[in-house]
């Protein structure tokens, strides 16, 4: 807290429980765009940014997934990523 100059612990707790719900509900999702919409340069432009955002949100939450699992089996000596004998192997079929 100290180093993001942050003096509450009620935001801290806020923004814990906020990226557990993204993560729980699949993050970021945005409304389709209507039709109308579609015509207007000025209205492609802000899509675009809002779908530039939300893109570089998911990016982020999927490289603190990736480093929450990481964490979990380097460090915790948890298994959760399946380990397999052959990358990319199917089953033999009988």
């Amino acid at each position: 807290m100290a180093d993001l100059h942050i003096h509450n612990s009620y935001t801290l707790r806020n923004w814990v429980l906020l990226y557990q719900r993204k993560i729980q509900t699949g993050l970021i999702t945005l409304p389709a765009m209507k039709k109308a919409r579609t015509q207007d340069i000025t209205d492609l432009k802000q899509r675009i940014e809002e779908l530039e955002y939300a893109l570089n949100q998911a990016n982020l939450l999927i490289l603190a997934l990736n480093t929450m699992i990481e964490v979990a089996e380097n460090e915790l000596n948890v298994p959760i990523r399946k380990k397999s004998g052959r990358s990319g192997a199917l089953p033999k079929q009988s």
